[in-house]
């Protein structure tokens, strides 16, 4: 366990951490589209 007081609070944060990393993850994404197009022209 991550030092969390139950299973509950280490599985929230779990699920907390892994949308903030698909969000990151996104917009990563997109920065890089943009990059990639600007660089064809």
């Amino acid at each position: 366990m991550l030092g969390h007081s139950s299973v509950k609070q280490t599985e929230d944060y779990a699920m907390t951490e892994q949308e903030t990393v698909g969000h990151e993850m996104t917009k990563l994404a997109k920065k890089l589209s943009i990059l990639s197009r600007s660089n064809e022209l």
